[in-house]
C-alpha cells in the first residue's frame, strides 16, 4: 500500500529553544545534560544560548564575563555535539549599564573561542517608570531590540 500525504497537510514545526548559561556554562556535565534533553526531543531545536547580565555597577568586567560564558558554552555545544549555535540573548535588568559596547565583547569572546558570530537579541527589562536605560541601548548597534 502506498502512502499518500494529503496536499495541505504539514508537519508540526520545530520550536526553537535557548538554554541559559548564566548558572550552567561552569559545570559542563550540567550542559552537556541539558542540551541532550533538547537535542532527544523532535520538536525542539536549539537555536542559541542566553546569558542574564543583572550586577548593578558590575560594569564592563561583567558583561565580558557574561558574553565570553555564553560564547564557551556554545563552543563547547559544537565540539561535543557537532551542533553550531546561531544566536546569543542578553538580557539587561533595569538600571545596568554595561559600561563598555557590547559588540567589542562579543568580538573579542567569538575571537577567543574561534566561534562565528552569532545573532544577538538584546533583551530589556521595563523600569518601573518606564523608562529604559539609554547608556545599555546606546553601546547596541546594529542589534534586535526585544523589550519584555
Amino acid at each position: 500500500m502506498l502512502y499518500r500525504r494529503h496536499l495541505f497537510a504539514r508537519l508540526s514545526p520545530q520550536q526553537n529553544v535557548w538554554l541559559d548559561v548564566s548558572e550552567i556554562s561552569t559545570d559542563p556535565e550540567a550542559l552537556d545534560a541539558a542540551v541532550d534533553r533538547v537535542l532527544q526531543q523532535p520538536h525542539l531545536r536549539l537555536a542559541g544560548t542566553s546569558c542574564a547580565l543583572e550586577a548593578r555597577g558590575g560594569g564592563a568586567r561583567c558583561l565580558e564575563t557574561c558574553i565570553d560564558r555564553a560564547i564557551a558554552a556554545m563552543e563547547q555545544i559544537r565540539r561535543s555535539r557537532g551542533v553550531t549555535l546561531t544566536q546569543l540573548t542578553l538580557s539587561i535588568a533595569d538600571g545596568t549599564d554595561p559600561g563598555v559596547s557590547i559588540e567589542s565583547c562579543l568580538d573579542d569572546a567569538c575571537a577567543r573561542h574561534r566561534y562565528p558570530r552569532p545573532t544577538t537579541t538584546l533583551l530589556l527589562h521595563v523600569a518601573p517608570a518606564g523608562q529604559y536605560p539609554v547608556s545599555a541601548l546606546d553601546t547596541v548597534r546594529d542589534a534586535t531590540l526585544e523589550l519584555s
